[in-house]
């Protein structure tokens, strides 16, 4: 996974625990062989908890974030719309534009979709973005996260 160029990956997620909860083991790994992570929660994470809500539970997952990109190694971003009130608005579609052209990434990586929401393969299939897809399960024993890795790897020439 060593290279002379350090590959550039950038998640995009939907809320700011999902890159650490889902991919924190494979940020790490990126981050640990010198290339460069970073992630971008387009919510702020104020909704979804059965007792804290609103700026209060926004201003944790901040701080979880903060604490994760430290222990990591990555940059990340939380965008300030409200959690579950994001629309799939050209507005919307031009801000992660700019960001991917930003930080111009080798690899884009997104979690899957929550019950009802169009899936983010399917909005970057629309566009015409290649992409590669796993499940939890391709993560479930060294063998299967070895060879995801090993598919990240060819995809990207490594």
């Amino acid at each position: 996974m060593a290279s002379s160029t350090p590959l550039r990956l950038l998640l995009i997620v939907a809320h700011p625990d999902d890159a650490e909860a889902r991919s924190g083991g494979l940020m790490t790994i990126y981050r640990r062989a010198g290339h460069v992570v970073k992630w971008i929660s387009v919510t702020n994470g104020d909704a979804g908890h059965h007792e804290i809500s609103g700026p209060e539970l926004a201003g944790i997952r901040r701080g979880e974030s903060v604490n994760a990109a430290a222990v990591i190694g990555a940059d990340f971003e939380i965008w300030d719309h409200h959690d579950g009130q994001l629309e799939p608005t050209l507005e919307r579609r031009w801000e992660v534009i700019r960001a991917i052209r930003s930080f111009q990434p080798d690899l884009v990586l997104t979690t899957s979709r929550h019950g009802g929401e169009k899936t983010a393969n399917e909005q970057l299939a629309a566009a015409g973005v290649p992409m590669i897809t796993f499940e939890s399960a391709d993560f479930n024993t060294p063998e299967a996260y070895e060879s995801a890795l090993r598919t990240v790897g060819d995809a990207v020439g490594q």
